[in-house]
This record gives C-alpha cells, structure tokens and sequence, in this order.
C-alpha cells in the first residue's frame, strides 16, 4: 500500500490548493483515455490517484488518515500482534484493498462481505445464546435498498462485544485509540457504489 501523500506527490503539510493541483497534474498524466496504450497501469495509478485525493481533500478523513497513517500502511495497528480473537480492521480503510464495484473475488462488495462476516462469526461465540440475532448480510451489487437499510441499520448500533474489548487493548497498546469500527463501517458507506 502506497502512502496517499506520495501517490499526489505532496508533503503532509500540503494545503488544500497544494492538494488539488498536484491531483489535477497526476490526473492528466494517469487518466486510462491519456494512455491508451498502457492502459491496465494507467487504470491501476489513477484509481489511486483519485483514492488520495479523496481523503486528504475531505478534513475528516484526511484527520482520521494523519492519526493512522503508519498502521493503514502497515495494514495492521503498529506494535499489535493479532491474536486469533482479534480482527484487525487497519487494511480494510483503504480503496486499495479492493479493484471494482462487482461482485468477483477481488472486489468491494466481496472483501467488505468477507469483513463483516468474519466480524460476525468471531463476535458470536460472544453473544447469549438464548438471543435469536439475525445478522444482516452485507449483500452484493444488486442487493435491494431493504436489505441495505437492514444492514446498515444493524452495523450502525452494533456493538463488538470480545473483539471490541480485545481490539482496543491492542490500539491503546499501539496508541492507536481513536480506531473503531463505526469509522470502517463510514468507509464502506461512502465508497458504496449504489447500481440500479
């Protein structure tokens, strides 16, 4: 995983003009239709392009990626090992992880699927089992709106019982505190691309 400050070619205290000129320049260089010749890199490198832009443009997320930054490109929370009990959300907080908007192996709707049922089958040996809990499937690219409203509706209040626990015994131990899940299930939020 490439550093979003590297891909736009800019230092960290870059400005937000600083910010959008570089992104214009490395657009111009990179766009599929300016290479038509290379065009698999030039769809690679303006994926990420775009990618890092779109969160150090926005004030909230370039924050959240400041804090985390080492730990994102590790992929994990720096000085944490993680236990099998442990799921370790850092690599998941990057466009990077995934290459499309289908349904292949590869893809967003297959590795945030594959996120949030390890989530889930790893929080259940946690969970009464007296409660019938109906976990809402992350779906696919054609999934209906009900369904979305269903899974994010329980997302959103949904508390990491052990794995919580576990998890932020791990960030504090990094220093990484400010990482929850709520801000992974915002991520797939905003990158969700709806199909009709």
């Amino acid at each position: 995983m490439r550093c979003h400050y590297e891909v736009l070619g800019v230092s960290q205290r870059a400005t937000d003009i600083d910010l959008k000129k570089a992104y214009r320049q490395m657009a111009l260089v990179w766009h599929p239709d300016k290479n038509p010749d290379n065009m698999e890199e030039a769809k690679i490198q303006f994926q990420l392009i775009q990618a890092a832009y779109e969160t150090l443009s926005d004030p909230q997320e370039r924050a959240f990626y400041d804090r985390n930054r080492d730990s994102i490109l590790r992929g994990k929370g720096s000085g944490s090992d993680p236990t099998p009990e442990t799921v370790n959300l850092f690599e998941f907080f990057s466009s990077q992880c995934y290459s499309g908007f289908n349904d292949s192996e590869k893809d967003f709707y297959t590795v945030y699927r594959q996120v949030f049922e390890m989530i889930a089958v790893k929080d259940m040996q946690y969970m009464n089992d007296e409660e019938d809990i109906i976990i809402p499937n992350f779906g696919s690219s054609d999934m209906d709106l009900e369904d979305v409203a269903a899974f994010y509706g329980y997302w959103s209040g949904y508390c990491l019982m052990k794995i919580e626990k576990d998890n932020n015994k791990a960030r504090q131990k990094a220093g990484n505190s400010s990482m929850k899940k709520s801000e992974l299930l915002l991520f797939v939020m905003k990158n969700k691309q709806w199909i009709a």
